[in-house]
Parts: C-alpha cells; structure tokens; sequence
C-alpha cells in the first residue's frame, strides 16, 4: 500500500515537528496507518510544535499523558455536557417550605440530563415543636420517601436517611447529610429532595449533581 507524500519521512523514534508535516491531518493518519498495515517497524511516534485537528480524533489504544490532565486556572464553570458540569438546587433557612407532620415533602429539585452523575444533598429541620424522628432522602418520585438502604444501587432513587427516637424541643436546627451517589441517567430526570418528621417544622436544604462522565 502506498505511503501519502509528506516532506519528511519517519522513522522509529522519530520526533515530528508540526513544520516538517506538509500535508493535512487526515493524510498523516493514513500515512501512520500506511505503515502500520506493512508492518513498518517502529516503537513510538513523537509529536511535538502546535497544530489544530479540526475533525474528530479518535484513539483506539492507551494514551499516556506526562503532564496529567490540566484543569481550570480560574474560577469559570464547565460548559453543558461537559465532564465537570454542576447543577444544584437550594431553599434557603431564611425562607424555608412548611411541613405537615408525618407528610413527605419535596424540599428542592433539579433536572439532570442523561449521563453519569455524583449526586448530594442535605436537609435541615428548623423544629417549631418537639420533634422525635426525622427523614431525608432523594426520590425521582415527589413527596415521596424512597425506600430501602441509602447505599444500595440507584434504582429510581436514593435511600432513605434517618434519625429517630430523638424528642428535639422547638426552635432547635437539626440537619441530615445525604453521602454522594453515583446516579447513572439514560435520559432527562428529576431528582426531588424529600423530608418527613412527625411535627409540623420549617424546613430548608440543598441539592446538586455533578457530571463525572
């Protein structure tokens, strides 16, 4: 199979400098393959100089980075889709929703599009009367308590968070942390952060996701 014409021809161990490359992308791929497929002998291939691929690359082996991979050097958000993403949610202390006793209620919810996600949240129970056992947990069903162990796999919604047998006095904040879940999404969904006690409190929280993939 013939090679494509480039200006400089390469060879095992050869470093290539964008400048000597006289040819579009597309033509080095096929000239790297174009030796591959002759069983042409080399051991590693160097690029080094900048350049701009404006099409798709895509890798099919391991890829090995010496300088790791660089983060943001201030203070700006992931773009849409992008690993890193945030979405959160909140309902401030000073603003909080009121609950009926023994009533589930969402607190706050958000929407997260299709994909891999950590998920976290936490609800906080300002007590306007004694209060003996509360509830926390994130549902895709609203003013619902999901069900099962908070550590089971994420089937339609995190486990429930409890603290019972408690008997707090009015006018007291007690606050229940959900741990990170890993929530695996084929499609657009929405979490509800949800709460229970069994008097009627004022009650705040908050939720997000972050995309890790």
């Amino acid at each position: 199979m013939a090679d494509v014409s480039v200006t400089y021809q390469f060879v095992a161990q050869t470093t290539i400098v964008s400048s000597q490359v006289n040819t579009n992308f597309s033509d080095l791929v096929t000239y790297i393959n174009n030796r591959n497929n002759a069983a042409a002998a080399w051991t590693a291939l160097d690029v080094t100089g900048n350049g701009t691929i404006g099409g798709t690359l895509s890798v099919t082996g391991a890829t090995t980075l010496t300088a790791g991979i660089i983060g943001t050097s201030t203070n700006d958000n992931p773009a849409v889709g992008r690993v890193g993403q945030l979405i959160n949610g909140q309902t401030a202390r000073s603003s909080p929703i009121t609950t009926i006793a023994n009533t589930a209620k969402t607190v706050i919810s958000i929407s997260l599009t299709a994909g891999d996600w950590d998920v976290r949240g936490a609800v906080g129970f300002r007590t306007q009367a004694s209060t003996t056992n509360f509830y926390a947990g994130i549902n895709t069903t609203t003013n619902a308590l999901p069900t099962g162990d908070f550590y089971a796999n994420f089937t339609g919604g995190q486990g429930l968070v409890p603290l019972e047998d408690q008997n707090v006095s009015s006018a007291q904040d007690v606050v229940l942390a959900l741990p990170t879940s890993r929530v695996s999404l084929a499609g657009t969904t929405t979490l509800y952060l949800v709460q229970q006690s069994d008097a009627a409190n004022n009650v705040y929280g908050y939720i997000e996701g972050r995309r890790i993939r």
